[in-house]
């Protein structure tokens, strides 16, 4: 199975994957973007991964435990490999550019031996397998998906798992991470994220924009509320084995810190952020059942 996770920036989307990654049946890479360049030519959209891979840098296309990253099977004999260069750029270098290039060749190597002239589902899933072998699901997270998933939920063969958050911790997330000077620890992600994402209005608009998506696709995709994952995870990973068709004690939920997230703008945004947020997104907060006194 193909699997993609998307949601607005700032969602908890990198939260999901990795708790996915420790189920031993499922292996998805942070950012990749693969679906990206669906039903392209099998040409163009290697060309489009290489530069994918290349704009990366040091990112790593993998947060917390991979199949991948820590097993590092062979692609062919299924044999543990703790000693390939992506294993050893991840464990004891950090150049995760390097792990990264390892990954991106077993995926064009999967992907040419699919033999498929485009890159569809069928291919971009055959590349995944030959990266993650022993995985029954493969995929990617990103949040630009998010704005393409009235494309992505037409595809027969890819299901779509989509996270949603209460819009004042989205946007109090996004406006700590794109100011001049990130906090220590923190990725500057000013180079990656648009310039429209600079000002709560701006922010809460496209966040209401990505509500809108999810509302209207809620029949063909799996939409889980962070809020919700934060505090129950429990009954959230059961309804997301279900859905996958995977046992759902796979999951390691103890990956999730209880509350972890909420009420953060409180901190962050001032009083007039916060009035800008309600008053832009208002509206769909309420559908959704965020009030004013909710996080």
């Amino acid at each position: 199975m193909l699997l993609l996770i998307t949601g607005h920036n700032r969602s908890g989307t990198t939260l999901l994957q990795t708790v996915c990654n420790t189920h031993p049946h499922i292996g998805l890479t942070n950012e990749f973007g693969a679906l990206m360049a669906l039903h392209a030519p099998a040409g163009l959209h290697r060309r489009a991964m290489v530069r994918r891979w290349w704009q990366a840098q040091n990112r790593p296309f993998f947060t917390g435990a991979s199949l991948w990253v820590d097993w590092c099977y062979h692609p062919e004999t299924g044999r543990k490999q703790t000693g390939t260069p992506g294993c050893l750029a991840a464990k004891l270098t950090r150049i995760y550019m390097l792990q990264n290039a390892v990954f991106l060749s077993r995926y064009l190597r999967g992907l040419r031996r699919s033999g498929r002239p485009l890159a569809d589902p069928v291919a971009v899933e055959a590349a995944y397998h030959a990266a993650f072998p022993r995985a029954r699901i493969v995929g990617d997270n990103l949040p630009d998906y998010m704005f393409r998933l009235e494309t992505l939920v037409a595809e027969d063969r890819l299901p779509c798992l989509v996270m949603y958050r209460d819009p004042r911790d989205v946007t109090a997330d996004v406006l700590q991470r794109l100011r001049p000077a990130p906090a220590k620890g923190q990725q500057d992600l000013r180079r990656w994220w648009p310039a429209e994402m600079s000002a709560a209005e701006t922010v809460a608009r496209r966040w209401v924009q990505a509500v809108e998506t999810i509302e209207r696709f809620a029949g063909q995709i799996h939409a889980i509320r962070y809020e919700e994952l934060v505090t129950q995870p429990g009954p959230v990973l059961e309804r997301l084995g279900a859905w996958l068709g995977v046992d759902p004690s796979g999951f390691d939920g103890r990956l999730i810190r209880r509350g972890g997230g909420m009420g953060n703008y409180r901190r962050i945004l001032s009083p007039e952020e916060v009035e800008t947020v309600c008053r832009v997104a208002g509206t769909a907060m309420e559908r959704l059942g965020y009030g004013e006194k909710d996080g």
